[in-house]
């Protein structure tokens, strides 16, 4: 039998890069996503609102009610690859009998016009249900089929096919502040945690015995939305202010490297236009590479939350959002030509996404 000797194309350069420091490349995807989330510092946790509540902590979908759908292009991470391109895609739904809210996305990664041709795809599969009035609970099923190129002793050229699949666990709380503890009753207070990978579950390859840890996460949010309560124009109050911190905890094999403290502010001018600021940082909880080039970040947002049911006369409601992010990569302009592979030069710094709520 042949010895395939995978060319780890991206594992080689997050290693090399300390993009993250955990074994494999399964993280690559595991990094911020979804636009709104994006602009806001990759702090969700604890926001945990519309279908971007998937990713970032799957007990927010309880709180939806009706349909969902989102598309969103982009991520939060620098790839320093030609033509990479990243897709996530997500809907969600009430089940009857109210039993709860289940959501399905998908997540892809490609790079078709690079030499070294390869694909990673997630696929996951959400549910959630209140507890009780101000607790939500939610878990969810993600499932990883990478598709990267491979050599064999007889051909260097990786020209062969390698692929691995694995799966993993999600779990989400949210708790909705009692009232005492906020400024006015029309305020949010809300508090989040989600793990990721709760049973620690590694990428196998079908033709190698290679064994790739996927990424772990600990999410502890909280967020907190103020409304002045100033007097309404035509029934819509002029300003609202989130604030949103995450402390997130990364690392691989139970094993916690890294840690993140990210925020993020946003102020919604008479429900319909959103802008916002978000940063996230990076802190080293084991010495095991002295340069990382992802961290800081500033990011930088605005969107549009545009009601359908007044425009066009709908009898339910029904919501377009609009979302823009784009990406300040202080740490990688202060050092650019120490860490660009392949003499690329040039990354991906915005980000779009466009969703669509429908509650009959």
């Amino acid at each position: 039998m042949k010895k395939y000797a995978v060319v780890l194309v991206f594992l080689f350069c997050f290693q090399s890069l300390n993009i993250f420091a955990q074994e494999g490349f399964s993280d690559i995807l595991g990094t911020s996503h979804y636009t709104r989330a994006i602009r806001l510092g990759n702090a969700y946790t604890g926001v945990a609102e519309g279908t971007e509540s998937i990713y970032y902590n799957v007990a927010g979908l309880a709180n939806l009610n009706g349909y969902s759908a989102l598309y969103s292009n982009g991520s939060g991470v620098a790839f320093y690859l030609k033509d990479i391109r990243i897709n996530d895609y997500a809907v969600s739904f009430r089940l009857p009998g109210k039993i709860g809210m289940t959501g399905i996305s998908i997540q892809t990664l490609s790079s078709p016009s690079n030499q070294y041709n390869f694909s990673m795809d997630i696929y996951s599969l959400s549910y959630a249900r209140k507890v009780i009035s101000d607790f939500s609970a939610g878990i969810t099923f993600n499932y990883y089929y990478a598709k990267i190129p491979a050599s064999t002793t007889s051909n260097p050229e990786p020209t062969t096919g390698e692929s691995a699949s694995s799966f993993d666990l999600n779990l989400g709380l949210l708790y909705n502040i009692p009232e005492n503890l906020k400024i006015s009753s029309n305020d949010k207070f809300k508090i989040g945690l989600q793990i990721k990978n709760l049973l620690n579950s590694s990428l196998s390859y079908r033709f190698t015995d290679f064994k790739a840890h996927l990424f772990q996460e600990i999410r502890a949010g909280l967020s907190y939305m103020y409304n002045p309560n100033f007097e309404k124009v035509y029934d819509l109050a002029p300003i609202m202010v989130l604030f949103s911190f995450d402390a997130v905890f990364q690392g691989a094999d139970y094993d916690f490297t890294e840690w993140q403290p990210n925020y993020g502010i946003e102020a919604t001018l008479f429900e319909v236009l959103q802008l916002s600021y978000g940063r996230e940082n990076e802190n080293q909880i084991k010495e095991t590479y002295s340069y990382s080039p992802q961290h800081p970040v500033n990011r930088f947002g605005i969107g549009l939350n545009i009601p359908l049911n007044y425009l066009l006369d709908f009898k339910y409601d029904c919501n377009l959002s609009v979302n823009y992010s784009i990406s300040d990569w202080q740490k990688i302009d202060e050092d650019k030509g120490i860490g660009y592979p392949f003499n690329i030069d040039k990354f991906d710094k915005n980000t779009f996404s466009v969703g669509i709520v429908f509650s009959p």
